[in-house]
């Protein structure tokens, strides 16, 4: 039973490496079957190794990605943190903006909010960088949800 070998040798490398989701294991164990025992039915003998080095690049690339988002993750929760205990001044309204720009494409609405909240508190303490930063934003998050009009209301004011 060869394919019993393989998801064994599957599982048995999963334990090995940490911080990798059982989502990336399922993707490593069908491009494994599809390189052991698919692959020879559809990719002549000598491509078989460009095959796998394709396959070991896209790989790769799931694995980086899948650490850039944690890291961008903890980037978040620490802004979170300076947020609960940031007094209602210029750092609130940066910490405010930060938070937004790093989830804007997670959760543009989200954004948005943010930042109006931010826009909100630096026109409250009239100061003008926190507010050309604020609407800046607001320009751009609605540029990404594609609401064009209030994108150049925002970027003019």
């Amino acid at each position: 039973m060869p394919e019993t070998r393989c998801f064994a040798d599957a599982y048995r490398i999963k334990h090995h490496i940490q911080g990798v989701t059982d989502e990336m294991w399922m993707v490593y164990i069908c491009i494994v079957f599809i390189a052991k025992f698919l692959s020879p039915l559809l990719i002549e003998a000598k491509d078989m190794k460009n095959f796998l080095r394709l396959i070991s690049v896209l790989l790769l690339c799931g694995v980086l990605f899948n650490a850039a988002q944690a890291q961008k993750q903890q980037k978040i929760d620490s802004l979170l943190n300076l947020l609960k205990t940031a007094k209602e001044d210029t750092n609130k309204v940066n910490h405010l903006n930060e938070i937004g720009w790093e989830l804007m494409n997670i959760n543009p609405d989200t954004s948005i909010l943010l930042s109006t909240q931010a826009l909100q508190l630096a026109e409250k303490k009239q100061w003008k960088k926190g507010i050309a930063n604020s609407y800046n934003q607001l320009g751009w998050f609605n540029f990404l949800k594609g609401e064009y009009s209030f994108a150049l209301e925002n970027y003019n004011k």
